[in-house]
């Protein structure tokens, strides 16, 4: 009897340690579906409640291959590089990375630290980005390593400090970056004497003055009425330049016109010298001072100064009290070609014919 009841509280226990394991087993396999669900399911880097762009002011920098980590601050016209003279830095490269890394969601395709190296996000190999509220306190730090599958891919691989996983994004943060170590400038410079920051539409009016200041000391676009003919549908620019000479407006050159007031969106600068004032150092006495309205009422001034080293010159942008020094060849398209400017005659513009109905 004693054997019989010893075997039944025997079977019992095997019993309970089986039903308790297979429990376990369920439980367990409940945690890797989950996980698997998870892994499988599309993530933001910084969570589902992480920062978005708006709400990031300044962007700390490191590029490998780059001697130092680089700053950006968003200010009120536009972002800003204060380790470099205070120059406007690439908005729109530096909203794409910020949308790349914020917007940009992936699925789990490894874990911190254990897959750092096989993924690329190591110290000297990963884009790194600290992101940073007006406040000054960390949002995230990013790193971006391996661009996924290859070097021109719009997708990468990448992590946030504080959480594990290894996100495969369907961003790239490294394409906005463009930089290399044999780059002149340093990454994300905004090259431009006016600065894509600023917005600037194109030229309607551009006055012209100085020591050195050419017979037309204005150029003025005048828009034409739309034609009838177009049924509300013009095709091309519907304007005339207008030069003023010696006090007298006279029609000029479209072409030549338009391509001189498209010049100062084009022009870059060689060196960013910094900030500088009017009236003082290069640009005591000026060679020429051009203002530019566009459409929407705003204005820049671009004061040409003296001669630097190698024939560059120093250019004045009063408007964002930038200093630079431009090329040779910059300087002397500052001045517009007034033969350009009236050779060959001046055509009025013209409409291109309607196309014949289709029956």
């Amino acid at each position: 009897m004693t054997l019989h009841r010893a075997i039944g509280a025997l079977i019992i226990g095997l019993a309970v340690c089986l039903g308790a394991l297979w429990s376990a087993d369920l439980l367990l396999e409940k945690r890797r579906e989950e996980r698997r669900a998870a892994d499988s399911a599309f993530h933001r880097l910084g969570g589902p409640d992480g920062p978005v762009p708006a709400s990031v002011f300044r962007i700390d920098l490191a590029i490998p291959g780059a001697a130092e980590t680089w700053a950006y601050v968003k200010e009120t016209d536009g972002w800003r590089m204060p380790q470099y003279r205070q120059g406007f830095a690439q908005g729109r490269a530096l909203e794409g990375l910020l949308a790349a890394l914020l917007e940009g969601r992936g699925t789990i395709v490894g874990r911190m630290p254990a897959d750092a190296e096989h993924f690329a996000i190591i110290r000297g190999k990963a884009l790194e980005a600290d992101l940073r509220a007006a406040s000054g306190n960390l949002l995230l730090h990013a790193a971006a390593g391996r661009v996924a599958p290859g070097q021109r891919s719009g997708e990468c691989f990448a992590a946030a400090e504080g959480r594990d996983a290894i996100l495969h994004l369907d961003s790239n943060p490294w394409a906005p970056v463009a930089w290399t170590p044999r780059d002149r400038f340093p990454p994300l410079l905004d090259r431009h004497v006016v600065p894509e920051a600023l917005g600037r539409g194109f030229p309607s009016r551009i006055e012209i003055a100085g020591r050195s200041a050419p017979a037309v000391r204005a150029l003025i676009r005048k828009d034409l009425p739309p034609d009838p003919r177009g049924m509300g549908q013009d095709r091309g620019p519907r304007y005339e330049w207008y030069g003023v000479f010696e006090g007298a407006e006279q029609r000029v050159n479209d072409a030549a016109a338009s391509e001189y007031a498209g010049s100062f969106g084009r022009l870059e600068l060689e060196e960013l010298l910094g900030p500088a004032a009017e009236g003082s150092g290069p640009f005591a006495d000026p060679e020429l001072t051009v203002t530019i309205d566009y459409d929407g009422k705003a204005r820049d001034t671009l004061i040409l100064g003296s001669a630097g080293a190698q024939g560059t010159r120093a250019i004045l942008h009063a408007t964002t009290k930038q200093a630079f020094l431009i090329s040779p060849v910059a300087a002397k398209s500052f001045a517009p070609d007034v033969k350009a400017l009236l050779e060959p005659a001046p055509q009025r513009p013209q409409v291109a014919p309607e196309e014949p109905q289709r029956k």
